[in-house]
């Protein structure tokens, strides 16, 4: 896991509700675009959503789908 999404995720737990993607963006210095990337790649992996955005909120941890487990990248080509 790259250290930018342990801090995204860091961020989020320790936030304990919805944070918005410019704040996020702020403290990780990188645009709301990125976080926005970051939380679908983080999702794709896992069997449950552990990320989820709401318009208007910004985007929260489910720490109950932090124990999903995760699926499997198998390389393309």
């Amino acid at each position: 896991m790259r250290e930018r999404t342990k801090e995204l995720l860091t961020l989020l737990a320790r936030a304990g509700g919805y944070v918005t993607a410019e704040e996020l963006a702020n403290s990780l210095a990188v645009s709301s675009k990125t976080i926005y990337r970051m939380v679908e790649k983080i999702n794709a992996v896992h069997t449950e959503p552990l990320i989820v955005p709401s318009r208007g909120k910004g985007v929260k941890l489910l720490v109950e789908n932090a124990a999903a487990p995760v699926t499997p990248v198998v390389p393309s080509g």
